[in-house]
């Protein structure tokens, strides 16, 4: 013996109506956060204006290089330590690299290639633990 299951295939017509206020009240919410966070992200996220940072955490840092390729400690007093730093403005003479000493929660290690360059960095604090 075989069993059917048997069940209404077709909602009502009054949750059908529900059904659709609720589609489109949903697509309606979904197409306005997708406004804003398009909105976020193409207008709102800023370094800040190249002394002071805005919403993305960091800090801009302009020191001058050592000769003849010596390590350079940069302070940066972040409190944590950086997950890695953007050349803002490079050395006019020379290539910043790592250094050689580890990272810390208040100084970065670079070395630069040319003597006594001034160079502007910003370097990245990781994300903040909510």
């Amino acid at each position: 013996m075989r069993a059917e299951l048997q069940f209404p295939l077709t909602p009502a017509p009054k949750d059908l109506e529900r059904l659709q206020h609720y589609t489109t009240a949903l697509a309606y919410t979904v197409g306005q956060l997708m406004q804003r966070l398009e909105q976020l992200l193409n207008g709102t996220l800023t370094f800040g204006d190249g002394v002071l940072s805005d919403n993305i955490l960091g800090k801009f840092i302009t020191y001058t290089t050592n000769p003849g390729g010596a390590e350079d400690v940069v302070v940066h007093n972040l409190g944590v330590i950086p997950v890695g730093f953007l050349l803002v403005r490079p050395p006019p003479n020379g290539v910043v690299n790592l250094g050689p000493s580890l990272w810390t929660t208040s100084t970065i290690s670079l070395t630069c290639t040319g003597a006594s360059q001034v160079v502007t960095i910003f370097v990245l604090s990781p994300p903040r633990q909510i």
